[in-house]
């Protein structure tokens, strides 16, 4: 496998996600640290919202790499570019339900975002481009590149559009018709469109299920302006949250999904967890304990430890998360969490301008959660309500160190850092690195500091540490 490039592995297979280093809008070629933020942001999203495998870091001066893909046993290739990126699993299932349904009947090679005007050959709006690469690879694993500055293939459109009168669900490739347009545009993988339909392809616009899944904050308008808030790390200091959301109401509609990111810490209320409920774990006998303000699950890692548990430090940079946690342990009784939570949420909300929209709360995961903690649950949170709990507002990424103090020292340590090193927010408040360079920080500074130190969480990298003991580690990464 090549050097310059790293595939990042999932159980599911069949779609390879592609983040490339070329950059395709020239306004972007001399703004290194605005495509720095975005592709940071991307690969935030795939880590968060893929169930497939993504590869980064990869030049498609060549096909290597979808030849590697594809002699893997990959099916399709997505090719993002800057400023675009899937927004949850669905895109992926979307995207097969497509893929093994109505599109198992055409002859196709490529799918994206097509614009298809009558004075110029079709060509790509630059978002993702889908690779069949079944296809690609009976045609001798062609170009994308190649074939530039000719005149395109004969073809024909479809009558239904996606939008508008120049987004067809279909090229559909004919050689009885001489093409009128002009000639191949000289831009990255638009010459695919025209070799496709030469080679009898036809060439697909994603439809509407796939499209609402991802987004695109189209990088190339409004560089300046959105360079001021996105490019200062201390952009949000002092700022009111109303404020905040003030500010948001200036900017272009299509900026506004990255300034969700930027002020995220006033954005979102994690009621229960985006994960499942965590499997079984060594018990090595924590005495303290450090967890965000975020879901029910932090609850199942104190109950693994209740015989030796002394503190539980609960830390979080959203205020009505750290409210909504010490109401939880203060007046839930451990039973019926629904009727809580629908009684008790408003007493939060109306103190903050989070939308109720975004109070992240699955019934059935509440219910899942209560079920595997077994029939002595209710006993078991009375005891944990009964040791120390600690309650500190810091940003874990900012400020570790404060973090790293409340700990403590001497102790047998676990510390919950769920998804925190893959939150986009981290990355859009701090100078380049300084996230990273947090995270080894902090879990240098704790296992110094006390006898023992297991992590669970995400890396920065996007790997996963589930209940690691961190002496045995030879790289965070």
């Amino acid at each position: 496998m090549s050097r310059d490039w790293k595939l990042n592995l999932r159980q599911d297979n069949r779609i390879c996600h592609i983040q490339i280093t070329d950059v395709v809008h020239e306004e972007l070629v001399n703004e290194p640290e605005y495509l720095q933020k975005i592709r940071t942001i991307q690969k935030c999203n795939f880590n968060n919202c893929c169930d497939h495998s993504w590869l980064e870091d990869a030049s498609m001066d060549n096909v290597q790499h979808l030849e590697t893909l594809a002699n893997m046993g990959y099916e399709l290739a997505v090719i993002w570019f800057d400023g675009s990126w899937p927004t949850s699993p669905e895109f992926e299932e979307r995207l097969l339900e497509w893929h093994d349904g109505e599109w198992s009947n055409k002859k196709w090679m490529c799918a994206g975002h097509i614009i298809n005007k009558p004075d110029r050959y079709p060509y790509w709006h630059h978002q993702c481009i889908v690779i069949n690469l079944k296809a690609w690879l009976e045609e001798d694993r062609p170009s994308l590149n190649k074939f530039a500055n000719k005149k395109g293939a004969g073809f024909r459109s479809s009558s239904t559009c996606i939008h508008d009168d120049y987004t067809p669900i279909e090229l559909i490739p004919d050689s009885t018709i001489n093409s009128k347009n002009s000639k191949v545009r000289d831009d990255f993988a638009d010459p695919f469109i025209h070799y496709s339909l030469g080679s009898g392809y036809c060439v697909l616009n994603l439809p509407e299920e796939v499209r609402e899944h991802k987004v695109c904050i189209y990088p190339e308008d409004d560089i300046e302006q959105t360079k001021e808030w996105l490019l200062n790390p201390n952009f949000l200091d002092g700022k009111t949250q109303e404020q905040l959301y003030e500010y948001g109401f200036s900017l272009p509609e299509d900026k506004l999904e990255l300034w969700g990111y930027k002020i995220q810490h006033v954005q979102v209320l994690y009621v229960t967890n985006t994960e499942s409920v965590p499997k079984d774990c060594v018990r090595p006998g924590f005495d303290v304990i450090a967890v965000p303000c975020s879901g029910l699950h932090q609850f199942w890692h104190m109950a693994q430890a209740i015989d030796t548990l002394k503190r539980v430090v609960w830390f979080d940079f959203n205020t009505h998360a750290i409210a909504w946690t010490k109401l939880v342990l203060e007046e839930w009784d451990g039973e019926d969490f629904d009727s809580f939570y629908k009684n008790n949420i408003n007493r939060i909300l109306e103190n903050s301008v989070i939308s109720p929209d975004c109070v992240l709360y699955n019934q059935d995961l509440a219910l899942e959660f209560i079920e595997k903690m077994g029939p002595d649950w209710k006993d078991t949170f009375n005891k944990i309500k009964q040791i120390n709990h600690e309650f500190i507002c810091v940003d874990a990424v900012k400020n570790w160190e404060l973090l790293a103090e409340a700990v403590g020292d001497n102790g047998t340590v676990f510390i919950q850092l769920t998804n925190i090193w893959q939150y986009e927010s981290n990355y859009l408040n701090t100078d380049i690195f300084v996230a990273q360079r947090a995270f080894v920080d902090l879990i240098a500074c704790l296992l110094k500091s006390n006898k023992d130190l297991y992590v669970s969480g995400d890396t920065p990298g996007g790997n996963f540490l589930e209940y690691q003991n961190i002496k045995l580690m030879t790289g965070i990464y």
